[in-house]
């Protein structure tokens, strides 16, 4: 039986995926990663037995040749969504990071985005890299990305970045050519491999096992509002309280500094806060909430002296009653 050759890309960054490694002394190309991974499980599941090789889709000089549709030549993924906050990264010509060789690029172009606002990475640590800076100073605003680079990605700058929505399900694939007899087999159990055990096993051999962020949960307790976060505004209002409580004592004191004059000479200075003190517990007849309620006080009572009698206590004067009959016929 003749042996499958299967095409595998050649690239810089995200090695976890594929990664090629060429032997030097036995010629002999090393092919490892996560969906290299996926497809030997794939292929051992067969109940029979189907010889393949990996193939490097590389030059001569082991550079890539040609990105992803030249690869599977004009079998490749698109993606067609519904487009809904994107727009607003098009509407303000903010630009936008995808990575090299990646179908990403023709669905951006796609959708309307200026290429010159288009910008490549090829590596996670060059997609940081972007996101340092700003749009407008050579930078990116966001990065378009299929979600398993961008798992891998955040997995390593967890407490720097996070994915927003929308997203668009989509993942890997295998391709053979049209109406080739292994299709069918191969769909089959890539369902079965993909719903069993062993993706846990492969994403945690690859990805490696995060269940949480370290640096995002001390980043997170460190940021999180606490008293310090309002001092500014507890300084504002504690100089306000100051300025308006030491006008009140020294409007105070001025208004009162008879009270002092008064005081024999040798008043001791408890003496002085005591009387002032009383002073200012004193009612002020001339303030103007002393006046009003004073007024209402009064005009409660003189209403209730206005009230009169209730009719039961009157006594009406005697008159004359005169007996009445009915005629008599």
């Amino acid at each position: 039986m003749k042996s499958l050759r299967i095409g595998v890309p050649v690239k810089e960054g995200f090695s976890e995926f594929v990664k090629v490694t060429p032997d030097p002394i036995t010629n002999i190309t090393k092919v490892t990663g996560y969906c290299i991974a996926i497809f030997d499980a794939v292929m051992a599941a067969f109940p029979y037995s189907v010889p393949y090789e990996y193939i490097s889709f590389e030059t001569s000089d082991g550079k890539p040749d040609g990105n992803y549709n030249d690869l599977i030549y004009q079998v490749y993924l698109q993606l067609k969504p519904t487009i809904t906050d994107i727009n607003e990264l098009i509407k303000n010509g903010e630009r936008m990071g995808y990575q090299k060789g990646s179908f990403v690029h023709e669905f951006l172009k796609w959708m309307k985005f200026d290429e010159t606002k288009l910008v490549i990475y090829e590596s996670p640590e060059e997609l940081d890299e972007l996101f340092s800076n700003r749009s407008s100073d050579g930078g990116i605003a966001a990065a378009f990305e299929e979600i398993p680079y961008m798992k891998l990605f955040l997995a390593k700058y967890c407490s720097k970045y996070t994915a927003v929505q929308p997203t668009y399900k989509f993942g890997f694939g295998f391709v053979f050519p049209k109406r080739s007899p292994l299709i069918p087999d191969v769909s089959m159990q890539v369902l079965n491999v993909t719903e069993g055990a062993k993706m846990v096993q492969f994403e945690k051999a690859w990805f490696g096992q995060t269940p949480s962020c370290p640096e995002l949960t001390s980043s997170v307790s460190s940021n999180s509002i606490g008293l310090n976060s309002f001092w500014g505004l507890f300084l504002t209002v504690g100089v306000a309280s100051s300025i308006a409580l030491i006008i009140c004592i020294t409007t105070f004191l001025y208004e009162n500094r008879d009270t002092l004059v008064h005081l024999d000479p040798p008043a001791s200075v408890w003496r002085k806060i005591k009387a002032m003190a009383t002073r200012f517990d004193h009612k002020d007849l001339s303030s103007h909430t002393f006046r009003k309620s004073e007024m209402v006080h009064r005009s409660g009572i003189n209403g209730m002296d206005a009230v009169t009698a209730s009719p039961a206590s009157y006594q009406l004067p005697p008159k004359s009653v005169k007996p009445f009959h009915p005629n008599r016929e």
